[in-house]
């Protein structure tokens, strides 16, 4: 019978990771016991890859580190910039971010996927938005870090891993020191939890990084933040109840989040060294805009998912002792960066040098999202609809304008009347 257990464990193993990640159906008459026990087999070579890396560090080249200092990276969970005022939301969710000085907000950041462990392992190595290059068995900028002498945190918010191995829980123990805040990933500790261990690890002799890993606006979204700090309870006419309230919970999350990050900042402020916080999140989040989906998938992916904020804060020590990095970062706040990128930037932002961590260019010019320069009635890039063929006449637009977002016509350009003609050729004009 131990057999016969093991084997339905494995073909449950196998059918979860079959089915994981994927919105269409699956049929388990697909799945094969062969199969399940193969899945099971490259699962526990995989926790003792995590293990060994867990054990192991990469040794960087030539490493030089800046003097004493204190960098803050903050890892935010699930926050799309499209829902904060900072980039431009109508809702004022970010009252407080808005207000500092010496925030520089980069306007045009994407994440390479819209799940924690692709997106912080590509973020924290220097493997790219494509999964090429070196990931964890190449080092990452924690240990970059360790190497420049810095001493590392890990403050978490998010629950433990227990006793599996993930990408997340190798780069945590790579630290120094590593605190865990919240025994639940559900509706436990709120993120102001990281504020008390961030002070006292804030209060400790010698240059530093620390690692705040947040529970951000991740599902459920009410449980992100006290139900007192709630703000945003109405309900718009011609929206639904129910998807105004899960929008509702939403913004409120990200208000908290702004409350959490603005936080960290002022604890920040009477520093005596050159002093950074770097804040960005994994990736963001879909909350009913384009279709009827709330949440993040790399299967269906949308800009909701990809475009992410970052955020970077420093102190006028740090202007005075960085003089040609902040300008630098100043002139590209607005082009386009993956976050698969971030090894790179992180290490430029600490004043680390080694020849890993040399990147040719960081950022670039935003890629167009469409083609020509208009889009559809709700300000989505064509290539992201579901378009009606040849909506050639005022009846076929009738018929077709409750069905789609948006349709296609055939017009030829008239020179003798400068116009265009809505028609196909060989077709009469209608």
């Amino acid at each position: 019978w131990l057999w016969s257990l093991m084997v339905l464990f494995c073909s449950g193993l196998y059918l979860y990771a079959e089915t994981s990640g994927r919105l269409d159906p699956v049929s388990a008459k697909n799945i094969s016991v062969l199969a399940g026990i193969t899945e099971y087999n490259a699962f526990l070579n995989e926790q003792v890859r995590y293990n060994d890396l867990s054990k192991n560090s990469y040794q960087f080249s030539n490493v030089n580190g800046s003097p004493n200092e204190v960098h803050v990276v903050v890892i935010g969970e699930s926050t799309s910039r499209h829902h904060m005022s900072l980039y431009g939301y109508g809702r004022e969710t970010n009252p407080r971010l808005t207000e500092l000085n010496n925030l520089i907000s980069f306007s045009n950041v994407a994440t390479p996927n819209a799940h924690t462990i692709p997106a912080l392992t590509k973020a924290f190595t220097r493997q790219d938005k494509e999964g090429n290059g070196p990931g964890l068995e190449g080092g990452s900028l924690i240990e970059l870090a360790n190497q420049a002498g810095y001493d590392t945190y890990w403050i978490s918010n998010q629950a433990v891993a227990g006793t599996f191995e993930t990408p997340i829980t190798v780069l945590a123990g790579q630290a120094d020191q590593k605190i865990f805040t919240n025994a639940s990933s559900g509706s436990g500790n709120y993120d102001d939890a990281v504020l008390i261990p961030l002070e006292s690890t804030l209060m400790k002799e010698g240059k530093k990084v620390i690692f705040v890993h947040l529970m951000g606006t991740h599902m459920s979204y009410a449980d992100r933040y006290p139900k007192e700090k709630a703000q945003f309870t109405d309900i718009p006419k011609g929206v639904s109840e129910k998807r105004m309230r899960v929008f509702n919970h939403y913004d409120n999350a990200v208000l908290y989040n702004d409350f959490v990050i603005s936080s960290m900042i002022n604890l920040l402020q009477e520093s005596e060294v050159p002093t950074t916080l770097t804040y960005f999140s994994d990736h963001g989040e879909e909350v009913y805009e384009e279709r009827d989906f709330c949440g993040h998938s790399d299967v269906n992916l949308s800009k909701y998912m990809t475009d992410i904020p970052l955020l970077i804060w420093y102190n006028d020590r740090y202007k005075s002792t960085h003089p040609n990095t902040l300008p630098s970062l100043i002139e590209n706040k607005n082009k386009w960066m993956s976050l698969a990128d971030y090894f790179y930037l992180g290490a430029e932002v600490m004043g680390i040098q080694s020849e890993e961590s040399e990147s040719s260019e960081l950022f670039f010019e935003p890629p167009p999202t469409h083609k020509y320069d208009f889009q559809t009635s709700n300000d989505l890039p064509f290539t992201r609809k579901t378009l009606c063929h040849r909506v050639n006449g005022i009846e076929r637009l009738k018929e077709v304008k409750d069905l789609f977002d948006g349709f296609e016509i055939d017009v030829v350009y008239d020179s003798k009347n400068d116009l265009f003609d809505v028609n196909h050729p060989p077709a009469k004009s209608i």
